[in-house]
C-alpha cells in the first residue's frame, strides 16, 4: 500500500515539477522532500528544511547546561534551505578533493580530520563541478 503524494504549493520547493538541472533524483518520502546530486559513483541526498520558528538555546534549569547556551530566544528561519541528510561521506570527499584525510577510513563513513577551511575548499570545488548547487555551511540557527 502506498500513500498518495500531496504537494502543498504554498511551501513545496519542487511544486513546479522541475528540479534544478543538477538533480539526479528528487521526490518526497516519509521523511519529507528530498533532492540528490551524483558525482562520479557517489550520490548525496539533501533534505528540504522549510521556514519556521523555534526556541534556540537551553532552558536555564536544564541539567548539564553551560553558561554560553542561553538565553533561550525565538529564532525565525525565513527561507527554506537544502541540507545534506547525512554527514559528508569519505567517498564524496575523495571524489571532490582527490584524497581522504580520515583516520578511520571507509567510503561510507563520515569524513573526519578536516578543518573549517578544508570544508570551505570542499564546497568551493564541489560548486565548481556542479553549477547551480551553491553549497554553503549552515548557519548556527539552521544547524539547530
Amino acid at each position: 500500500m502506498t500513500a498518495k503524494l500531496v504537494i502543498d504549493p504554498s511551501w513545496h520547493p519542487l511544486v513546479t515539477g522541475c528540479p534544478p538541472e543538477w538533480a539526479s533524483e528528487w521526490g518526497q518520502d516519509r521523511h519529507g522532500v528530498f533532492i540528490a546530486f551524483t558525482l562520479g559513483e557517489v550520490t548525496q541526498r539533501l533534505r528540504w528544511i522549510p521556514p519556521g520558528r523555534f526556541l534556540m538555546g537551553s532552558p536555564e534549569d536544564e541539567p548539564g547546561r553551560y553558561s554560553d547556551e542561553g538565553p533561550q530566544h525565538p529564532v525565525y528561519i525565513t527561507e527554506g534551505f537544502w541540507l545534506f541528510d547525512t554527514p559528508c561521506t569519505q567517498a564524496l570527499w575523495q571524489t571532490v578533493m582527490g584524497d581522504n584525510p580520515s583516520r578511520f577510513q571507509s567510503p561510507q563513513r563520515p569524513v573526519e580530520q578536516v578543518s573549517w577551511e578544508d570544508a570551505q575548499g570542499f564546497m568551493r570545488r564541489l560548486n565548481e563541478r556542479i553549477p547551480g548547487l551553491e553549497l554553503v555551511l549552515p548557519t548556527e540557527a539552521q544547524w539547530e
